[in-house]
Formats: C-alpha cells, sequence, structure tokens
C-alpha cells in the first residue's frame, strides 16, 4: 500500500481527536519515568516580538 497525503490528513485527524488523552498519557509517563514533583509548574507566557528598527544613514542625515 502507498502511503499518500490524505492517509497523513487522516492520521493527523484521529490524533487531534484525541489530543487531551495524549497528552495526559504522555505527561504521565513523564512524571513517573523521570520521578517529577508536580506540585508546582511553572509556565512561560513571554512573547518575543521583533519590531524593525531604521536604519540611520551616513553621516547622521534624516531615514
Amino acid at each position: 500500500m502507498e502511503l499518500k497525503l490524505h492517509h497523513l490528513y487522516r492520521a493527523l485527524d484521529v490524533l487531534y481527536e484525541n489530543k487531551e488523552a495524549i497528552e495526559a498519557g504522555l505527561f504521565g509517563q513523564m512524571r513517573d519515568l523521570f520521578s517529577l514533583d508536580v506540585s508546582v509548574v511553572f509556565y512561560d507566557t513571554t512573547l518575543i516580538s521583533s519590531y524593525p528598527r531604521s536604519v540611520p544613514h551616513a553621516h547622521g542625515s534624516p531615514t
């Protein structure tokens, strides 16, 4: 059987439908594997944005 693009899309649909269960299962496995204490969880909510800066022209002329 040849794997086609629509097969991958169907697989992604199944994964998405079971996203919560998959994430909970992976979290539990990692917690047990690494003996994690998860009484406190830190979540990084910072955003990094970059805005273009105007580059001054030579000899101090305006941009």
